[in-house]
């Protein structure tokens, strides 16, 4: 539940939310984000091993699997920047029109 009330400090209006259960919901979606790009990496069209994912983070591209997996971070890389651009830029849009569908 939220509640509104005001702060003794500054007299602005602040929300009565648990600051626990948003380091919860921080840590669980950070958890996802992991697991999410992990799977980017390890799935694929190609079979691969763990031991090819780590010599390819390591730089080698000795056998095919761990040239896929050179070819398949620059690509999770990327697919990060741009959700985390994507975020900003909607956050970004909301501020500016005061808009909170925008």
């Amino acid at each position: 539940m939220t509640v509104t009330q005001p702060d003794s400090t500054s007299g602005a209006l602040t929300t009565g939310r648990p600051t626990f259960g948003r380091l919860l919901w921080l840590l669980v979606l950070a958890g996802v984000l992991v697991a999410l790009t992990v799977m980017s990496v390890v799935i694929g069209s190609r079979d691969v091993e763990w031991s090819d994912i780590l010599a390819a983070l390591g730089g080698s591209t000795d056998n095919i699997g761990q040239g896929a997996v050179a070819k398949r971070i620059p690509r999770t890389v990327l697919a990060l920047l741009v959700g985390a651009a994507l975020g900003l830029a909607g956050a970004v849009m909301q501020g500016v029109t005061r808009n909170p569908l925008a």
